[in-house]
């Protein structure tokens, strides 16, 4: 609102102090003073005689409407201030009065008067509460803008010179002495310990018959808060207990009862001992809690290790192995205890330990409440909040919700609403299911204006929550005390550029070598600032949020590009920025990622390119042109070489062919010899002519490299009857041919098979002494190869080398000639060329003769 100073003439004295509101409307005094400089002094007037003072308004600077205001303050040191409030009323102050004037009528509707105060500033805030600071007098509150309430003063001894309330509805607070104020929720009443109690610790409080707050102080002293009013109770003329009251409980019949190390004392309600019980049985004892029971009207101490009922003004003592921090009667008349161990019930005089049926129930309870139905409310010491409901056992600890796992008290509101006090602050569990288990949490810690987190105990009254700490007690309304929905702005306060500061700007457009970036950043947030939480992300290097309490975000080195970074912040309720705070950065690319330097290099490459593959090809050309000469003449060597190489080859089989008649005419001539030395010229005859026809045969096969195979059959066959002719036993020779291969013209080379023949006889079936002789002979196409197989029932190959060695040379002349003709067939054939010997055994593993297995190279025609 803008604010000037008019000057008027009224009964020839000058005007007044005047502020703009709205729509040309103006307020301010008009009265009759001499001797008023108001041009030095517009606030206030001084040294002047009172006529009289108006509250006026003025519209286009005529007068529209006023109302007489009473001065009943001396006319020094006055001050004026004026707010409009939400409804369209004006909050005024003069000196120490406050007025509420109607906006439409001009007139004073309300009235309140400060006495011996001057208020020094105003403020009506979100919430239509009105805030008054007066000076030396600290600030006063009226929570809904009745004034007629009792308000909640703050600072007093403190002058409040102006207040002003920020978007999350804290209050800040300018004062004359001391400074600027800050306070973070003003929906809560502190009373300290040592200023407002003037002690050290609050050992326990409890609500009284008439609904009072009683703060059993260490000092001795009882303080009672009835409607933010302290007043204080000298309980130090109790003997034996001054300086310590750990427990006070008050007793349906106004009376009072206080616990302490030292016995147990009853009051009556001028607070004087009635009776004292610090000895049972001729023992003394000390009692950490009390209850006073529905059923038996008794009173029971929590002893060490025992249970001591009062009835009748009798003591009895019940002891048992626990010691007891807490209990409560259920509908039934059944006391349970909260104990060091877990969970006991006290009934008919006998105790009952529930931590051997529940395992959850050993841990220790510090308190325990019980609600309709008999649900038992525990707090534990490092389980949380249990709650026994129908014989099953409910926990709610960290995991699900709650502060903290270790538990001072609970205080029950309701049947399903929970107030839970921790080493953390205090957690509101309402419950909505016990089975399922449904229920809500509501957290409330020094971020929402607790002295302390470290709870002790919590009472509610109506909808005033009163929460003891170790630093004082705290008190607000529950139903007006709320997360913090407000949205944190948040700013971008600072940017480092290669660890130089630049002005913040929206947009950057940077160097190639500028890529080192700093940013600074900060959530506008002050309920609870070390918790605030930030979300970041640079797009355009990376997509996902980094989530950090750290203000700061650092890039190095960032590679040329288009960047986007992005800030959140979140206040300590969980809500984040409406929007984010937001920066670009456009690093350009060095000259040699420039579109004219890839362009200019893409040319040179391309020419050199071109002027390399041109020398190349004329290189290549000179060379293959050299080499084409050279590759004729290689080629004509090469043809040459061949021609020699494969004559070299048939020159080379024909003398291995040739190398096996001398070996074959050999054995002949001497099977002929043995008949003419047996005297046996009829078969010496027949086996000549037999040799004949067999010479003709080998004749002509050896004047080629190969033959047909029927001509190897007949030679194969001659040689074979031959040899039986020779043999001392007589011997069956079985030959036979394939189907496939007898419609097939096959040739073969001379005298290849001949040798295998030859060892079946002479080194298979010579030794044989019983059964039958007999050599097989077979003939197949097998993978463009025929494939031979000759077989004997003879002896075998290690029993014939057992009885000669002389065969063993005989044998490896053909069979070393037959191998070589072999080796140089497959050098000139796709063919499958090789041989096999397989040496035969019989059912008992005894050698029954010999398998040779040949596959020879042939060329094929079809008749």
């Amino acid at each position: 609102n803008k604010q000037k100073i008019i000057f008027r003439q009224r009964n020839e004295a000058p005007g007044v102090y005047i502020k703009k509101l709205n729509k040309g409307i103006y307020y301010g005094f008009d009265g009759h003073y001499q001797g008023v400089d108001y041009k030095h002094y517009p606030l206030h007037w001084k040294n002047g005689d009172e006529i009289g003072e108006k509250f006026c308004f003025y519209k286009n600077e005529k007068l529209i409407k006023s109302s007489e205001i009473e001065n009943s303050y001396s006319t020094n040191n006055v001050c004026y201030r004026v707010v409009q409030m939400s409804n369209g009323d004006y909050l005024f102050s003069y000196s120490n009065k406050i007025f509420i004037l109607n906006s439409t009528t001009g007139k004073i509707i309300k009235e309140k008067k400060f006495p011996g105060a001057r208020i020094l500033s105003l403020l009506e805030d979100v919430k239509k509460g009105i805030w008054i600071g007066v000076y030396k007098k600290g600030l006063y509150y009226f929570p809904d803008g009745d004034m007629d309430k009792q308000p909640y003063h703050y600072l007093d001894s403190k002058s409040i010179g102006s207040v002003v309330q920020d978007r999350e509805g804290g209050m800040w607070l300018t004062t004359l002495e001391k400074g600027v104020f800050y306070i973070q929720n003003y929906l809560v009443s502190n009373y300290f310990a040592a200023a407002d109690l003037n002690c050290d610790k609050i050992q326990h409080f409890g609500l009284d018959l008439n609904q009072n707050i009683w703060a059993n102080l260490d000092n001795g002293n009882v303080a009672v808060i009835n409607h933010g009013q302290v007043s204080k109770i000298n309980l130090n003329i109790i003997p034996d207990v001054i300086n310590y009251i750990p427990h006070i409980l008050m007793l349906n019949d106004g009376k009072m009862c206080v616990s302490g190390h030292l016995g147990c004392f009853v009051l009556n309600q001028q607070y004087k001992v009635e009776k004292k019980m610090s000895t049972v049985e001729g023992k003394s004892f000390g009692a950490s809690c009390c209850l006073q029971t529905k059923k038996e009207n008794a009173i029971l101490l929590g002893v060490y290790h025992s249970l001591v009922k009062l009835k009748n003004n009798e003591l009895t003592r019940y002891t048992f192995s626990d010691r007891i921090f807490s209990m409560d009667e259920d509908q039934g008349g059944q006391i349970w205890l909260a104990c060091m161990n877990g969970l006991w019930k006290f009934k008919d005089e006998k105790f009952t330990y529930f931590g051997d049926q529940w395992p959850e129930l050993k841990t220790r309870i510090n308190d325990l409440k019980i609600s309709e139905g008999n649900v038992i409310w525990m707090a534990t010491k490092n389980e949380g909040l249990l709650i026994k409901h129908n014989n099953k056992i409910l926990k709610i600890n960290e995991a699900n919700g709650l502060l903290s796992n270790v538990c001072s008290t609970v205080f029950l509101e309701n049947e399903k609403s929970a107030w839970l006090s921790t080493n953390k602050g205090l957690s509101h569990i309402v419950i909505k299911s016990f089975s399922p288990l449904l229920f809500t949490t509501y957290n409330y810690s020094t971020h929402n204006g607790l002295l302390s987190n470290e709870t002790s105990e919590v009472i509610v009254k109506n909808d005033s929550v009163y929460v003891l700490s170790n630093e004082g007690i705290s008190v607000f309304n529950k139903t007006l005390l709320r997360a913090n929905a407000v949205p944190p702005p948040v700013y971008i306060s600072k940017l480092h550029i290669n660890d130089s500061l630049v002005g913040v700007k929206d947009t950057f457009y940077l160097s190639y070598n500028q890529n080192n970036i700093v940013l600074n950043y900060i959530g506008l947030t002050y309920k609870d600032v070390e918790n605030t939480l930030y979300k970041y992300r640079l797009k355009g290097l990376d997509t996902t949020w980094k989530c950090t309490k750290y203000t700061t975000a650092n890039f190095t080195t960032l590679p040329y590009g288009n960047y986007t970074f992005e800030v959140y912040a979140r206040n300590n309720d969980g809500y984040w920025s409406t929007a984010p705070a937001r920066i670009s950065f456009c690093i350009a690319p060095p000259f040699w990622h420039t579109w004219w330097f890839r362009i200019l290099s893409l040319t040179a490459l391309l020419s050199g390119i071109f002027l390399i593959i041109r020398y190349r090809i004329r290189v290549v050309e000179k060379r293959e042109t050299e080499k084409t000469d050279l590759y004729k003449k290689a080629a004509e060597n090469e043809k040459e070489k061949s021609e020699l190489f494969q004559k070299a080859i048939d020159m080379e089989l024909k003398f291995l062919s040739g190398q096996m008649n001398p070996h074959f005419t050999f054995n002949a001539m001497n099977s002929i010899q043995n008949f003419i030395l047996d005297n046996n010229p009829l078969k010496a005859n027949k086996y000549l002519t037999k040799y004949s026809r067999l010479i003709r045969l080998v004749l002509e096969n050896n004047m080629q490299s190969t033959v047909p195979l029927s001509k190897e059959i007949e030679m194969l066959r001659l040689y074979a009857e031959m040899e039986s002719m020779r043999f001392a036993r007589k011997v069956d020779f079985d030959l036979s041919i394939a189907a496939d291969l007898k419609d097939v013209d096959c040739k073969v080379p001379p005298m290849i098979i001949q040798p295998y023949i030859e060892n079946s006889f002479w080194h298979g079936l010579r030794y044989k002494e019983e059964g039958e002789a007999r050599i097989s002979m077979h003939f197949s196409l097998e993978s463009g190869s025929v494939k031979c197989v000759v077989e004997d029932n003879g002896v075998g190959r290690e029993k014939a080398k057992a009885f000669t060695s002389k065969e063993k040379s005989h044998r490896s002349v053909g069979i070393f000639i037959t191998e070589q003709r072999l080796k140089h067939l497959h050098t000139f054939s796709d063919k499958l060329v090789k041989t096999e010997i397989i040496d035969l055994v019989d059912a008992g593993g005894i050698a029954c003769g010999t398998r040779a297995v040949l596959y020879l190279p042939v060329l094929e025609d079809k008749i």
